[in-house]
């Protein structure tokens, strides 16, 4: 799996340290976004820190997004629950671009 280098500073913050062969620098790659799925997007980047996320041997497992945590970000920031089914769509669209890059 790849990581950028923000990820990577974040895991030496608590001192779990990353191999830099796997950090992967932002390209700026651009992509359109259909007017109709823009709130979804915003709902899914509202809480694209709430990953549960397992530490193996020499891995990260992604397991996917706490949603407790999901819950109360949506509720604060006033996104509707029409939201949490396009954003477990993504969530498992994540889940399986997180598997093929181990």
């Amino acid at each position: 799996m790849r990581i950028d280098q923000d990820i990577a500073d974040q895991f030496a913050r608590w001192g779990v340290p990353v191999p830099t062969d796997a950090i992967q620098e932002d390209e700026g790659e651009m992509f359109e976004v259909w007017a109709s799925n823009w709130d979804a997007l915003l709902a899914f980047l509202a809480v694209e820190t709430q990953w549960r996320i397992a530490a193996g041997v020499g891995a990260l497992i992604w397991i996917g997004l706490d949603y407790s945590a999901v819950d109360v970000a949506f509720r604060r920031l006033g996104i509707g629950d029409d939201a949490f089914a396009a954003v477990q769509q993504m969530e498992r669209a994540a889940l399986d671009v997180f598997a093929r890059a181990d």
